[in-house]
């Protein structure tokens, strides 16, 4: 890949390099014009509220963060064919809120206009003629998006209002008894302290305690967690601040300039300030807290990633070689390279804001993170009609995290605290993304190593396809799944098909494409999935835990009528010990299926040497016809490859 680089301007010379295009300069700020088609769409530069029904962006970019939305100095230009990542460094006027001091507009009809301020500004231009190469040279820049350990890909219940140790057992123990299969569990304040601190001054409170535990939720630290861990098979995450509301903490940290002015923020990006924070966190994780919920980080463009930096150092501390894995509520580019995922925001309870969840996760991944989530059911508002959170759980299959949360005195949106039919609909979806972990955990390898998103708008695809452009209820997991689920009253929506034959999931039924099919009376537990010819999907067997796979033999269904082809990975899911080794070594194992349309053969080969009671050793294959006709075979041993004619 040939890159061009615009800058290295220097506030004492000005002196600058470029690669075409006009560039002028005043004070302490650079402008850099260049042509452009006046057809492009600009995608790649986040949103938030009412931007994100849309994924092309026609005008500008102001890169800022905030609770719900953030935007970053970055697109993507089909028309033009290329990527574009503009880099400053503004030291004359840090921390300018929550801004950050480069970004783009559209001057005019036939130019792209560039302001950044500060000492230093860099622009990076690459050539990148469809949206998997502007994610793969976007990402080769900022980083790949680090591989989360495998439970984060489960279900995670969060609530703010966990009362006391016997409710947490009592819910956690309902989640067993009645087959909803989870991962782990998250607690607000409650966890380390019983009041908020919402309304201490600026100067603190002496008696506020920032890293202990609260003893009426944990009575007993060490042992609470381990019951959590090994009775419930649950992990657990804790949310943070990035604040201090002790008093005499609060002046020693002002006394070395620590703090953030106004405000009882530390400022991470000084590195005395991560050491002090990643020490504090060091006895928590020793005594089982498994990862954090970063809440509040939006005083400056780049907090987060600083305060996610200090986590890590943390953990590295503890634990040298395992995953590091946040939920946090804003993103800086660079931030998906640490493990940091994010979530959508303190978004409200509404049907509205169950239609734009899909949009975030889209313009998101476009825009550089590598794992969206949001708070399944909306965080704030009236209790939830039952139907409106059954079709939010139905939209987390599809997210890269499957996260609940909901505000302290509404009803917590766990399934069973719900009337059937929609309890059984929430456990079906539930079931369903636990079947579909090992297609979830393999895209994430790939995300990793090559990257690749897990998930893709359909002009990913179908890049040709107007019609495609701009939808954001629908989306691919990976290549070949497309997820159209309900996100409107009433159990109807409006499906597109691009070009092309469509199976139903996990059905012998197709439709043809290009064409709108009206979907009505849907009912309350299906979700209208549909796969592309030649799709190979491996399916775990229902279990109730990540660390319960493989419970059976995997699963792998064939959508025939092309040549298909699905690589499958396996590693401990917990460890970095996959990036030590090369792919035959002994601590990945992958499993490259292949389907062969024309005579009807479905082959596998095994490299790698990886083994435990966590990896499939049995495959049993369904092939889906579109004559109407399936075929299953029977159970096999994967061993190091085989072949099965249909």
């Amino acid at each position: 890949m040939c890159w061009l680089m615009m800058g290295v301007i220097a506030r004492s010379n000005r002196a600058a390099r470029t690669s075409g295009g006009k560039l002028t300069s005043q004070g302490t700020s650079v402008t850099f014009s260049m042509n452009r088609r006046t057809n492009g769409h600009f995608f790649g530069t986040g949103g938030g509220g009412g931007t994100v029904s849309t994924l092309s962006k026609a005008t500008n970019s102001d890169p800022s963060v905030e609770n719900t939305q953030f935007f970053v100095p970055h697109f993507w230009n089909d028309a033009d064919g290329y990527s574009a990542l503009g880099v400053a460094q503004n030291d004359f006027k840090p921390f300018a809120k929550n801004h950050y001091p480069a970004s783009w507009s559209t001057a005019g009809a036939n130019q792209v206009q560039w302001k950044m301020d500060g000492s230093r500004a860099d622009l990076y231009l690459s050539p990148a003629t469809t949206a998997y190469d502007g994610m793969k040279t976007y990402w080769s820049l900022i980083g790949n998006p680090a591989k989360l350990p495998r439970y984060a890909h489960g279900f995670l219940a969060c609530r703010w209002g966990w009362t006391d140790h016997p409710y947490i057992l009592n819910i956690l123990g309902q989640f067993r008894s009645g087959n909803f299969p989870i991962d782990g569990w998250i607690s607000d304040f409650e966890w380390f302290t019983p009041t908020p601190d919402y309304t201490l001054p600026i100067g603190g409170s002496p008696t506020y305690k920032d890293f202990s535990y609260n003893s009426v939720t944990f009575p007993d630290p060490v042992n609470n967690l381990a019951e959590y861990h090994t009775k419930f098979n649950m992990r657990f995450g804790g949310i943070r601040k990035p604040r201090l509301g002790n008093s005499q903490a609060l002046i020693d940290a002002r006394s070395k300039g620590w703090a953030l002015a106004g405000s009882r923020d530390l400022n991470y990006s000084i590195p005395a300030v991560r050491d002090f924070y990643a020490t504090q966190l060091q006895s928590f994780l020793k005594d089982g807290v498994d990862f954090w919920w970063n809440d509040e980080g939006e005083s400056f463009y780049s907090l987060f990633h600083y305060w996610n930096q200090a986590q890590v150092d943390s953990l590295n501390a503890v634990a040298p070689g395992r995953r590091f894995f946040s939920i946090n509520r804003a993103y800086s580019p660079g931030s998906q390279r640490l493990g940091a995922s994010l979530w959508t925001g303190d978004v409200p309870v509404t049907w509205a804001a169950l239609a734009n969840t899909p949009g975030y996760l889209l313009n998101w991944q476009l825009a550089g993170v590598g794992y969206v989530t949001c708070d399944i059911g909306g965080f704030s508002g009236p209790n939830d009609p039952p139907e409106l959170l059954l079709r939010w759980y139905q939209v987390g299959v599809f997210m890269s995290i499957m996260r609940v949360h909901s505000v302290i005195g509404d009803t917590p949106h766990f399934p069973f605290l719900y009337p059937e039919p929609f309890a059984g609909a929430m456990r079906k979806a539930l079931e369903l993304r636990y079947q579909l972990i090992p297609t979830i955990y393999s895209l994430a390898h790939v995300a990793a190593t090559s990257g690749v998103p897990i998930f893709r708008p359909l002009f990913f695809e179908w890049p040709r396809d107007d019609q495609a452009l701009d939808i954001t209820t629908q989306w691919l997991l990976g290549r070949d799944i497309m997820a159209a689920p309900v996100v409107s009253e009433g159990g109807s929506r409006s499906v597109y098909l691009p070009a092309g034959v469509f199976y139903e999931f996990n059905s012998t039924t197709t439709k043809m494409g290009p064409a709108t099919f009206q979907l009505s009376s849907i009912a309350v537990d299906y979700i209208p999935i549909y796969c592309r010819t030649g799709a190979i999907v491996p399916l775990a067997p229902i279990v109730q835990f990540s660390d319960d796979l493989p419970g059976g033999p995997l699963n792998v269904q064939v959508y025939s009528g092309a040549d298909g082809s699905f690589d499958m990975f396996e590693d401990d899911g917990e460890t970095t010990a996959y990036q030590k080794e090369p792919m035959g070594g002994a601590a990945v194992r992958m499993t490259s299926f292949t389907w062969i349309d024309s005579s009807r053969v479905f082959n596998w080969k095994v490299m790698g040497t990886f083994s435990d009671k966590r990896i499939f050793t049995e495959v049993r294959v369904n092939v889906f016809f579109q004559n109407g006709s399936a075929l299953t075979s029977s159970a096999r041993s994967l061993g190091n490859g085989g072949t099965i004619n249909f």
